[in-house]
């Protein structure tokens, strides 16, 4: 995995990989339907999609569908896109930045999806990666860090989002770089894999000891387990969090009460959500679809305060990975004058 992290390290930063422009898209007239790949019901994706589904339902001919596809994740969404599943999909920075480079330790032998193209410019939420344990477990086992909890004789029993979801291979890494194996517990029959109102729920029955997520501020589902749960967030050891900074996964400090439990600046590693569409996705759509989450921005924040830190007038010069914008994304962001 570790050429994954580092293909990625190179990629952030990198400028927009504009594709030639393209004869501007004729205005919709008729009904249209379009689909947004997004998660399950109650994840940051899931939230995100059906806010921005109604600003899109209002800005499309009247009679026209805006489908949100409630099921996939992080890792999975790019290759559903890519094999034109739907017309929009909600990613991370860095799953996106995998499947456009096609790398084998994530995709197998799917090779590159050379069919995304951009949508969002900047980090629309920043996704922290938080290891937390039950108080109980804590308290009985004196396992206060990530790095005790690891290096435990006994196992614990661990939480985390199905297949499909970016907490598997950042957390593989984070394993790494404690010198274990995510696979060896999972193994062990130690390894717990369902939505996070499940895994809540299983916390509370004491049948997981320790949950790891990646999530954005306000995230709905994490937001009910802290609150139904008296949580502690296990330290990250510095070494841990330098493995992924140096694999393009910076430390962010989780601000104190984010969440209920965050008594102090938390540092976690990060990446960032971000919004493609296929590369045949009707241009004026994907130009709508633009012209909806820059103008609407105000209104976006009002229905998911997880945008609050999203401002692409600071980033749109960039996109964080090389992929190619949309040429509807790149004619309204010619319009305002942030693409020359």
């Amino acid at each position: 995995m570790t050429s994954v992290f580092r293909i990625l390290a190179v990629c952030l930063g990198l400028c927009l990989v504009l594709p030639t422009a393209s004869a501007t898209g004729a205005s919709l007239t008729k009904p249209i339907t379009l689909t947004f790949i997004a998660q399950q019901p109650g994840t940051g994706f899931y939230t995100h999609a059906t806010t921005i589904a109604r600003f899109m339902q209002e800005a499309l001919p009247e009679g026209s569908t805006f489908n949100v596809v409630p099921r996939g994740g992080s890792m999975s969404n790019p290759t559903a896109l890519d094999q034109g599943k739907g017309e929009f999909a909600l990613m991370q920075s860095a799953s996106a930045a995998w499947a456009w480079e096609g790398l084998s330790e994530v995709y197998g032998s799917y090779g590159k999806h050379k069919n995304l193209r951009y949508v969002s410019i900047g980090a629309m939420t920043s996704n922290f990666s938080p290891a937390v344990a039950r108080k109980e477990y804590v308290e009985k086992t004196g396992n206060d860090t990530l790095e005790k909890v690891l290096n435990a004789k006994e196992m614990p029993r661990i939480g985390m989002k199905p297949q499909g979801s970016i907490v598997i291979p950042i957390f593989s890494e984070v394993f790494k770089a404690y010198g274990k194996n995510l696979e060896d517990y999972r193994k062990a029959g130690k390894v717990i894999q369902a939505q996070p109102s499940q895994i809540g729920e299983m916390m509370r029955d004491g049948r997981v000891d320790v949950y790891f997520e990646n999530i954005a501020l306000h995230h709905p589902a994490f937001t009910e387990v802290a609150l139904t749960n008296e949580l502690v967030y296990l330290p990250i050891s510095d070494k841990a969090l330098q493995h992924m900074a140096a694999l393009g996964m910076p430390p962010t400090e989780m601000p104190v009460n984010s969440f209920k439990g965050i008594n102090k600046p938390y540092p976690v590693p990060t990446t960032s959500t971000v919004i493609l569409a296929h590369k045949d996705a009707n241009e004026e759509a994907v130009y709508l679809m633009t012209k909806a989450l820059i103008e609407r921005k105000t209104e976006l924040l009002e229905e998911n305060p997880m945008f609050n830190e999203w401002d692409p007038t600071k980033d749109h010069d960039r996109t964080g990975i090389a992929v190619p914008l949309h040429p509807g994304a790149e004619r309204y962001y010619r319009e305002i004058g942030w693409v020359k």
